[in-house]
């Protein structure tokens, strides 16, 4: 009993001290430390999480999908830890995977707008921007005063080739922030790429 307790302070010691490493970018130590916290208590959620998202800060992908896969076989309805596998497997450039793992969290959390974008994200990259454009609407219909939402959605318009929508977003932009320079910009380009629609 007390050499279970002591390992679980020395845990929670390295656990702390990753934690201040990594909130001063310091993703090598963390890791140290963390690896010396899961060599006393492999299974620990949090630990693992971590340990995925210092991996993921230091581009170590498929290292934070090893820790992401642990972390879920432990909570497999994390809708943080789905998010983030995606976005590693997105990285790698496996986008069919990560449009599974986004999937997989917005069957979690339908209303998670950033699983909602990264899966807008990875349809793009993919060329499939017409579902680029559904998940961007969906974002809009959940946060409507999301400015960056609009101008995602304006440039999968515009990749579309449909200018009347593309310069409605960059519109709705301009009339929750004025001085949006991006969708200034992009409104002007979209007006002379489409001067017969007016």
């Amino acid at each position: 009993m007390v050499e279970s307790c002591f390992i679980m302070s020395m845990v929670e010691e390295y656990f702390k001290r990753g934690n201040i490493y990594f909130k001063q970018r310091n993703y090598h130590q963390a890791i140290e430390e963390y690896t010396r916290a899961l060599e006393m208590d492999q299974n620990n959620f949090f630990l693992l999480y971590n340990m995925g998202v210092t991996c993921f800060e230091l581009s170590q992908y498929p290292r934070a999908i090893e820790y992401y896969r642990r972390a879920l076989s432990i909570n497999p309805s994390s809708i943080k830890l789905w998010n983030n596998l995606g976005a590693a497997y997105d990285e790698l450039g496996q986008r069919e995977t990560a449009i599974e793992c986004y999937s997989k969290t917005i069957q979690l959390n339908p209303e998670d707008d950033i699983a909602w974008y990264n899966l807008g994200v990875a349809y793009e990259r993919l060329g499939e921007v017409d579902k680029a454009v559904q998940s961007y609407q969906r974002i809009v219909e959940i946060t409507p005063h999301d400015e960056n939402a609009w101008l995602f959605l304006g440039w999968a318009y515009g990749r579309m080739g449909y200018f009347r929508q593309e310069i409605e977003c960059y519109e709705t932009v301009l009339m929750l922030n004025p001085n949006h320079q991006r969708a200034k910009r992009d409104l002007e380009l979209a007006q002379k790429r489409a001067p017969l629609i007016f």
